[in-house]
């Protein structure tokens, strides 16, 4: 017992050292990869000395835990990979920080897959000089803390219990009541003034402290029940509602710098004549999915948690509330559905039906790297055309998304500058390329207007951008863009009808919106949504950031968010729509039908025309689109994405190839001698030859047969041996052959291409 006491009192005081010397280094160099400067991170220690030791403090405590090992090397190593790991978090900082404003959270452990797609579109310069130095630093603690650690090996428990004491006492001091004055939603201002893991720890703590005092059930029921119901007009308009992403007017960007021309005059005007103003929204040159959220529910997202991110429970929206009066309401987003769990969170909202990049194949009008926002705005008018009762649509454009720097508008488009100041080359590329994103958007929205204004039927149009343009934290700093307060907050909206619209300016939060439109709308029946909007009529213009509710409103977006939900009980609501479908109804209506060989090919006529699919063979979802005799029986259907599928058909049972075909509508091809077409030889591998087509050959359904017999498909990264097919993403052909004179070949081989693709005009 005696023996054990020694032990456990046994401090490893050159550990120790090396520990206090690693969590500094840790701190001081995550902080300079974070702020892309030594020097800064420097400074900041000198001036918040108390927030650099609560920070170095908790770096300290993850260092101390390798103590519990009793080797030396592993204790070394453990320090190594520690160095490693807080260099990692700091660049991981650094480009959250500037393409989002906000540092890394705890939350965005649920969005990594959206992250991994993302970086693919920004340019990382990797700060590899700074990488190396601080795990260079690292690695000496492997041969430091052997030099340093004499004696037998033994485990000192008291480092390892006081780091873990370190660990549990030290998150809960990094509260936002604590910081240096700047508001929650200046995450960016916290990262700075406090350090990134201070803020990220804060923000847990906000989430957590936000239960009100009182809540429970009765204090919900008396503050729901103390709620006056709204009324709703018998046949109200359309309602659409646009988020255009990353959108400012003109008069924004003036306030940095000089303007030789308007930029969007079409939606200035448009915005003097009907109620429009500046909009509060939650984030700083990010974060759409919590502007998003606070408009279509009233609930603040002000819990220190992204709601998206972490997944909404059934909430009532302007979509729940619009089809519990007889509304289509449907969602679209010409980009990937996946980012922010839109497929979940939307269902839990209450829409129909939700379209992506993901639920259609079709080609799109791109303006810069995204699709347009014409292509988002035809969508709109197709969607009303094609519903017979009224519609709600929420539309999130991408046109406008950031970074800027992909291309140079002014050489590949002969775009303008249209500013006099003298910037950086890479600042002028950038704010150039944003100032052409925004006439694309005018013009797109004037032609939207016209088309609204010929619509026999009403229609109600909301539309505000998400947040201030992402430009980057160096061209911020180089325009002085107001990066914490109220301004960097504001973004201009307007609420229009196509049935005449009187001049009003009100600036709003971000939580009001859908209110307002719905007030304007005549169908404001929502208690909840009413209640909102009464707080936005009786508390003027004055837009602080603070907000305007009260403890009721706090109360009630509590429980719908984060609590029991005990108003939806009391009120019978259930706003998660069990009949939402991904891509819209997908309803199969048969098939087109061909024989290549020794298969039938098959394209299914959907009842929407343009639908992504898969073919789903006996219960099995394919990327080919034939079935061979081995299918037979067979029963096919269609799928959308990949298992757990985001959409399917009924499926069709056929006995035999004779009764499909019989069953089936003629699928027609264009068939190519491809021994008429030019071929470059890509590689030679082991026993074949790797061939592409000049030109793009091939559309979505293809064949390809040699003396006949058809060749294999595979995908293009599945290419292994002789007698196998591809086409790549352009519609280039790939052969694999076994010969290395292919003009030769092709003489005594014919070789045919069967092309099933639909003209583009057909679509």
């Amino acid at each position: 017992m005696r023996k054990a006491l020694r032990s456990f009192r046994y401090v490893d005081v050159p550990f120790l050292a090396w520990a206090l010397a690693s969590a500094l280094a840790m701190t001081l160099g995550s902080e300079a990869l974070a702020r892309g400067s030594l020097g800064d991170a420097m400074a900041w220690a000198v001036r918040s000395p108390g927030v650099f030791a609560l920070n170095a403090g908790l770096w300290l405590g993850v260092c101390l835990l390798p103590a519990a090992a009793r080797s030396r090397r592993a204790r070394a190593v453990s320090l190594t990979a520690l160095g490693w790991l807080a260099a990692a978090y700091g660049e991981a900082n650094y480009y959250k920080l500037r393409y989002r404003m906000e540092p890394l959270l705890l939350s965005d452990a649920a969005q990594l897959g959206d992250a991994m797609q993302a970086v693919t579109g920004l340019a990382l310069d990797i700060d590899v000089l700074g990488l190396a130095l601080l795990c260079a630093f690292f690695v000496l603690a492997l041969g430091m803390c052997a030099a340093l650690v004499k004696g037998r090996r033994r485990r000192a428990p008291l480092l390892t219990l006081a780091g873990a004491a370190l660990l549990m006492a030290l998150p809960g001091l990094c509260t936002f009541s604590g910081a240096q004055g700047t508001g929650l939603y200046d995450l960016a201002a916290h990262a700075r003034n406090e350090g990134t893991l201070y803020a990220m720890l804060a923000v847990e703590n906000e989430r957590r402290a936000a239960r009100p005092d009182d809540y429970s059930e009765q204090a919900v029921a008396e503050a729901y029940a103390s709620l006056a119901q709204g009324e709703a007009v018998q046949d109200g308009p359309n309602v659409v509602v646009v988020l255009s992403e990353s959108f400012v007017n003109g008069d924004w960007l003036g306030q940095y710098v000089h303007l030789t021309r308007e930029l969007t005059p079409f939606f200035d005007e448009l915005c003097a004549g009907c109620l429009s103003g500046n909009l509060y929204v939650p984030k700083l040159g990010g974060g759409t999915s919590e502007t998003e959220f606070e408009v279509l529910t009233g609930v603040r997202s002000a819990y220190g948690v992204n709601p998206y991110a972490m997944g909404l429970p059934p909430m009532n929206s302007l979509a729940s509330i619009l089809r519990a009066q007889g509304y289509e309401a449907s969602a679209l987003h010409w980009y990937y559905g996946v980012y922010y769990n839109r497929y979940n969170n939307l269902r839990m909202l209450g829409f129909d039906s939700f379209r992506t990049l993901d639920t259609v194949e079709r080609a799109f009008e791109h303006v810069g790297l995204y699709v347009s926002d014409r292509e988002h705005y035809d969508a709109i008018l197709r969607q009303m055309a094609d519903t017979p009762g009224r519609d709600f649509v929420f539309c999130l454009t991408m046109q406008n998304h950031g970074g800027y720097a992909y291309d140079d508008f002014r050489l590949s488009l002969g775009a303008d500058t249209p500013f006099t100041d003298e910037l950086s080359e890479e600042t002028a590329r950038i704010v150039a390329n944003y100032c052409y994103l925004l006439g694309q958007s005018d013009a797109a929205l004037r032609d939207f207007i016209a088309a609204l204004e010929a619509l026999d039927e009403p229609v109600v149009l909301a539309f505000f951008g998400d947040h201030i343009p992402p430009l980057g934290a160096e061209v911020y700093e180089e325009l002085g863009v107001e990066t914490s307060g109220l301004l960097g907050h504001l973004t201009p909206y307007f609420i229009w009808s196509n049935q005449g619209n009187e001049p009003q300016a009100q600036d709003l939060y971000a939580y009001e919106l859908g209110a307002a439109t719905l007030a304007q709308a005549g169908l404001l029946e929502d208690p909840f949504l009413s209640y909102v909007n009464d707080l936005r009529l009786a508390s003027g213009q004055s837009l602080t950031g603070a907000g305007r509710g009260d403890s009721r409103y706090d109360l009630l977006c509590y429980d719908a968010l984060l609590g029991e939900q005990y108003a939806y009980a009391l009120a019978g609501l259930s706003p998660e729509n069990p009949d939402f479908q991904i891509g819209g109804p997908m309803e199969l209506l048969g098939f087109d039908a061909a024989v290549v060989g020794d298969a039938v090919y098959l394209r299914p006529r959907l009842a929407q025309s343009d639908q992504a699919y898969r073919l789903f063979v006996n219960g099995q979802a394919v990327d080919t689109d034939f079935v061979t005799p081995d299918d037979f029986p067979l029963t096919v259907g269609c799928v959308m994405g990949t298992e757990p599928f985001y959409n399917q058909t009924g499926e069709w049972t056929f006995d035999s190839a004779e009764a499909l075909l019989a069953q089936s509508g003629e699928l027609a091809a264009e068939t190519t001698d491809l021994a008429q077409e030019e071929f470059l030889l890509s590689r030679k591998a082991g026993g074949y030859a790797l061939y592409q087509s000049a030109r793009p050959l091939a559309g979505a359904i293809h064949a390809v047969t040699l003396d006949g017999e058809r060749l294999e498909w595979q995908p293009d990264y599945g290419l292994s041996r002789a007698g196998q097919y591809s086409v790549d993403g352009q519609g280039h052909v790939l052969l694999a052959l076994d010969t290395e004179d292919l003009e030769a070949y092709f003489a005594q081989h014919p070789a045919l291409l069967y092309d099933f693709s639909p003209r583009e005009e057909a679509r």
